[in-house]
């Protein structure tokens, strides 16, 4: 959960692939690691693969998600409950949180402080990929 959390702070500030490939590579390593021979596991190694395609939407200024929504309220929640369907898919009662609990944690607005020249600790950022982190390990459990 740590790892992911920071690889989803990194990505946000500098470099973008961290977030997008780095979260479900490190979610398909613990999958692995886990017991890849066993059909359940194996199953829902490759459900996280697609997570890559979800964090490579993005949720921004020139995302998919703001031409279509337009509100930055609007796009946070629902780039939270597309990045909740692959949960739902593995497990129906993870994925029903997670899509309480995504939308809520993108939807935040917490503040930042400087930690070196132009990289600052986002708030919202480690709430938003702590909020991940915590729903890929309960999967992986």
């Amino acid at each position: 959960m740590p790892i992911i959390t920071y690889m989803g702070m990194q990505g946000g500030q500098w470099i973008k692939g961290v977030r997008r490939f780095g979260i479900p590579g490190i979610a398909c390593t613990f999958a692995t690691a886990k017991g890849i021979h066993e059909k359940k596991m194996k199953w829902k190694l490759y459900i996280l693969a697609i997570l890559s395609f979800v964090l490579a939407m993005g949720y921004g200024e020139s995302s998919i998600y703001m031409k279509v929504f337009k509100k930055d309220w609007l796009v946070r929640i629902m780039y939270g409950l597309t990045l909740s369907i692959p949960f739902l898919i593995i497990d129906w009662k993870v994925g029903l949180a997670s899509t309480i609990l995504l939308p809520g944690a993108w939807s935040l607005r917490l503040g930042k402080f400087k930690i070196y020249k132009d990289f600052d600790f986002l708030w919202d950022d480690f709430v938003r990929y702590t909020t991940l982190g915590c729903i890929i390990a309960f999967i992986l459990r």
